[in-house]
């Protein structure tokens, strides 16, 4: 898995370019990092703690953790949350504070990644940190989408996700990271915000023929994309409170290559196709 650390601070600043192999399959746009420890037990067989330190938001590392353990997709919406002290909580932004911001133990009744999911959620919000969750089973993989935030007004006010927005588009041959890109856009333009799509496992100018037809749009890239590429997807679209933008990342689940392993020469690297190099997750190989 790529260990490398992210700045802990500055979520909200330009992020130092770090490299990041898609053959480690590893948490979105490097969610996890050497603070989200976790003791590995095979799901359902005893006690695995994941203990998030500082860093991005809590919430989307440790389900990437819980992903990494069941190797089943786990899809994670970010709350677009309205207000600065949300956001810094969110981040768990804190510096040089080894405490766990969040603590999940998973134990021997989360033996599917639903119900792994919801002991994720109950411990985030005993942790007090904001927004308001649930986790969804869907047709062979769990999503966890927001449901309530606090608005700026400091009134709770309902979400509707807007990677469940539907978006229709004919069957063609497109250019990969185009056709994620077209499918962020559909979807933004039915919610009403903005989402670029960031990191792809796709090679450059990579071709696929996909369609769509009225579904969601998360279920398009998990469902419709893993069929057709015979491997699990899964996707985190984080939120940007300052520029008020979604940032779509999208990953194959595998599980992590055995230490000592080198990366074959024909594995493609994860890197940002689009959106902006000072985005708060942008990273790029080097």
């Amino acid at each position: 898995m790529n260990t490398n650390t992210p700045a802990s601070n500055d979520r909200r600043q330009a992020q130092r370019p770090i490299a990041i192999e898609l053959a480690m399959l590893a948490a979105l746009c490097a969610l996890v990092s050497p603070s989200a420890k976790a003791q590995i037990a095979a799901p359902g067989s005893g006690s695995t703690t994941i203990n998030v330190e500082a860093g991005l938001p809590p919430l989307s590392r440790v389900l990437d953790r819980v992903q990494h353990l069941f190797l089943s997709p786990i899809a994670f919406e970010e709350a677009p949350f309205a207000t600065n002290p949300d956001l810094a909580s969110a981040a768990a932004a804190v510096s040089g504070d080894p405490t766990p911001v969040l603590s999940v133990t998973l134990g021997a009744t989360d033996t599917t990644p639903y119900y792994a999911a919801g002991t994720a959620l109950y411990a985030y919000k005993n942790a007090g940190l904001p927004g308001v969750y649930k986790a969804v089973q869907n047709n062979g993989w769990v999503s966890v989408v927001p449901v309530q935030v606090l608005g700026a007004d400091g009134s709770m006010r309902d979400v509707i996700p807007v990677m469940s927005s539907p978006v229709t588009f004919p069957v063609a041959e497109r250019d990969a990271i185009a056709t994620l890109q077209m499918i962020a856009d559909a979807a933004g333009k039915q919610a009403g915000a903005k989402i670029l799509v960031l990191n792809v496992p796709f090679w450059e100018r990579e071709k696929i023929t996909l369609g769509a037809t009225g579904q969601p749009a998360g279920e398009v890239i998990v469902e419709s994309i893993g069929k057709m590429i015979n491997r699990p997807v899964s996707f985190q679209c984080l939120y940007d409170v300052r520029s008020k933008t979604y940032y779509l990342n999208v990953t194959i689940v595998a599980a992590d290559p055995p230490p000592g392993t080198t990366v074959p020469p024909n594995v493609p690297k994860l890197g940002p196709h689009s959106g902006p190099a000072n985005s708060p997750w942008f990273r790029q190989t080097q």
